[in-house]
């Protein structure tokens, strides 16, 4: 649950910008947010087995903000074909 919550950002990162660079923000997120705990400027360091968690959040936020472009090109793509008629018209 706890990762679900934490990729929600990503996949609204991904609607919201639409493009591949989306993908870059969540490596930078979390080496980041690594570097700050084994660094001691919050939390209470880094435990036993972070370099799985690390990795895990990295695949999960990309995962999530390519998701994100995907739904955004798609709505595009419906949006700009012609000929299609609404639903109940």
């Amino acid at each position: 649950m706890t990762l679900v919550l934490l990729t929600l950002p990503y996949l609204a990162l991904g609607l919201l910008v639409g493009r591949l660079v989306a993908l870059v923000v969540p490596p930078v997120v979390c080496a980041a947010l690594f570097a700050g705990l084994a660094a001691g400027w919050w939390g209470a360091g880094l435990g036993d087995g972070w370099p799985y968690a690390l990795g895990a959040l990295i695949l999960a936020g990309v995962a999530a903000s390519a998701v994100g472009v995907a739904l955004r090109h798609a709505a595009a793509r419906a949006r700009k074909r012609p000929g299609r008629p609404l639903h109940g018209s």
